[in-house]
């Protein structure tokens, strides 16, 4: 499902899959599912270097991503951006499912790039990153390199206009 056309021939985008909202077809494919029925299955070398196929239910992956936005304390229409596979628990539980919880948005990058990253954290109003470490380096060297332009949070940014000079709280 794509936010915009053009991305890949044949995806479903936004506008259309509102077009064919349906109760009832939705409750009929739903009816035989059960909260103890496999979502999904994933696959992990683990620490056995040997692939392994782990089932996730329905209920497991709710569960995790209510309890991902719980513990981490989202408010309602939280946004979050992240560069990560959405086939990757990662990405799709503590990022796009969680989100849901809470009315939420997710801004997923195609490519992950650091520049990119931190203009759409100002674009969107992004108020949470998932990023591996190696990412999170990139990021922050990004935005140190960007600095004298970019402001890194608001409060910075209304120091700067008010004295001119860096917000000299850290930022």
């Amino acid at each position: 499902m794509l936010v915009e056309d053009g991305w890949r021939a044949g995806a479903l985008t936004v506008p259309v899959l509102a077009g064919r909202g349906d109760a009832a077809t939705v409750d009929a494919a739903s009816a035989g599912v059960s909260a103890d029925d496999v979502a999904d299955i994933v696959f992990t070398s683990g620490t056995t270097g040997h692939a392994l196929g782990a089932q996730l239910t329905h209920d497991m992956l709710l569960r995790s991503a209510y309890g991902s936005a719980y513990h981490r304390a989202f408010d309602d229409g939280w946004r979050i951006g992240f560069a990560l596979p959405l086939y990757h628990v990662f990405g799709y539980i503590e990022g796009m499912v969680a989100a849901l919880f809470v009315g939420g948005a997710i801004v997923p990058q195609r490519v992950f790039n650091p520049r990119t990253a931190l203009e759409q954290i100002e674009r969107h109003r992004i108020n949470e990153v998932l990023f591996v470490p190696t990412m999170t380096v990139a990021v922050v060297d990004q935005a140190v390199k960007l600095r004298p332009t970019f402001p890194a949070c608001s409060r910075c940014s209304r120091r700067r206009r008010r004295r001119r000079s860096g917000c000299g709280n850290g930022c």
